[in-house]
């Protein structure tokens, strides 16, 4: 199975909603801009690919960038967005 990533810079902030769906330390704005974040990156799908997951990339961490999710300076992670191929139906 062929898997496709695209990666996003994405607020520390955002971790626990990603790996937990903790969303108390979030604004209720925050929230909502990462849920279009991610509806976005589920329509947006490399041809033939359907999203799967986020991977957290902890070791790809920025003190200081801009987050693609509020616009804002901050501590950044690299989140991947992972698709994995869609499978082709075969004719008979």
């Amino acid at each position: 199975m062929k898997a496709e990533r695209i990666p996003y810079t994405i607020g520390t902030q955002f971790t626990t909603y990603v790996a937990y769906g903790e969303h108390d330390n979030l604004t209720d704005q925050e929230k909502r801009l990462f849920d279009e974040l991610e509806q976005s990156s589920r329509i947006d799908a490399p041809d033939g690919y359907k999203f799967s997951h986020w991977a957290i990339q902890a070791d790809e961490y920025d003190e200081f960038t801009r987050c693609e999710v509020t616009g804002l300076m901050g501590s950044c992670y690299q989140f991947d967005a992972v698709y994995f191929e869609t499978r082709k139906e075969t004719a008979e």
